[in-house]
């Protein structure tokens, strides 16, 4: 290898290493932002539809 290629090689290099850190902290932000999801879907769910609590049981008192 003379140096030009070595230079190329390095670059190569370097991009794909920054490329798979990108790619690292991707699928941490990812994972976070599925987290907070269910949390959120959890909460909707047992507030809206929760048979004795929340919304639905006070639909079902005022419907009474």
């Amino acid at each position: 290898m003379n140096q030009k290629d070595r230079t190329e090689f390095d670059l190569i290099h370097n991009k794909i290493d920054h490329i798979t850190q990108s790619i690292d902290e991707l699928k941490q932000e990812m994972e976070t932002a599925h987290l907070k999801t269910d949390e959120n879907l959890s909460f909707i769910k047992e507030n809206l539809f929760n048979p004795h609590e929340g919304l639905w049981a006070e639909t079902k008192l005022n419907t009474r």
